[in-house]
C-alpha cells in the first residue's frame, strides 16, 4: 500500500530506474480523472523518497470486468497532464 491511498498498487522496475504502477480496479466502481491523478501524484511522491532516480513511467490501470475479463489501460505521466491509451 502506498500512503494515502486506500487501493494496492504493484510497482514494477523495468529497467534504469524506470518503475510502471498497476492499479486494479473493478469495472463497476465509480473513477474520476482527478481521482487517477491523485494516483498518479501519489505513487511518484512515494518512489522519491526511496531514491531521487526513480521515475513513474506508466500507470495501468487493470479494470476488472463482471466476466473477470481484465482490461488494461496504459496511463503516460507527464508533469501536466495525462494521456490515455489503450494496451
Amino acid at each position: 500500500m502506498v500512503d494515502g491511498l486506500d487501493i494496492p498498487v504493484i510497482l514494477t522496475n523495468e529497467s534504469n530506474d524506470n518503475i510502471q504502477g498497476f492499479v486494479p480496479v473493478f469495472a463497476t466502481e465509480e473513477f474520476s480523472v482527478a481521482e487517477l491523478a491523485n494516483i498518479v501524484d501519489k505513487l511518484q511522491a512515494a518512489l522519491l523518497i526511496g531514491s531521487p532516480h526513480n521515475n513513474l513511467m506508466h500507470v495501468h490501470l487493470a479494470i476488472v470486468e463482471s466476466d473477470s475479463t481484465i482490461v488494461y489501460y496504459k496511463i503516460d505521466h507527464s508533469s501536466t497532464k495525462l494521456q490515455p491509451s489503450n494496451i
